[in-house]
């Protein structure tokens, strides 16, 4: 999960950085790659701690949330950027320096 965080993190500010599409494709890979990460560590938990009966509700909760986490947060972050106080970049990059702490406390864990 650590690693997931990082590299989540690493493609972010490469893509608030990226100057053109083989920057901008590379960045995205990354960040899908990290993406990925959190599936096999998701897959654990649910084998773990839900019994086989359980095991299909927990997911589809587990999916949901995801879902409408990032449509609140799309929306949140549009008003953001629309105020055009940082602008679309700078509000990427506060997203990767979000997950650099966090990736930190998952290392300690």
């Amino acid at each position: 999960m650590t690693l997931g965080l990082l590299l989540a993190a690493l493609g972010t500010i490469g893509f608030s950085l990226a100057e053109n599409q083989m920057q901008v494709s590379l960045a995205v890979f990354v960040m899908f790659l990290a993406q990925a990460a959190g599936w096999p560590s998701m897959i654990r938990l649910v084998a773990v701690w839900a019994t086989p009966v359980q095991a299909g509700r927990v997911w589809g909760i587990l999916s949901t949330s995801s879902r409408v986490g990032v449509l609140l947060v799309t929306w949140g972050l549009a008003e953001y950027v629309a105020a055009d106080s940082v602008g679309w970049r700078g509000l990427v990059r506060m997203m990767a320096l979000v997950t650099l702490p966090l990736a930190a406390v998952y290392a300690l864990l």
